[in-house]
């Protein structure tokens, strides 16, 4: 699996959830980050995404919040 860097967009689309919530996620430490140098953006290796969202056939712990 390649560890290529993707945006909050792709990341909420795989994740299927609002853009908001990854960014609130990355900033609460639930979801891991890289922040490359020099830039205040996020980034999330796709590997981590894929892994998150179970879309690599491994079980994933639930991202959403019951209630």
């Amino acid at each position: 699996m390649s560890d290529r860097l993707i945006d909050v967009v792709e990341a909420a689309r795989l994740l299927t959830l609002a853009e908001g919530t990854v960014r609130n996620m990355a900033e609460a430490g639930r979801l891991p980050v890289v922040r490359p140098a020099g830039t205040r953006r996020v980034r999330f290796r796709l590997s981590d995404i894929v892994r998150l969202a179970g879309l690599d056939g491994a079980s994933a712990e639930p991202l959403r919040a019951a209630g």
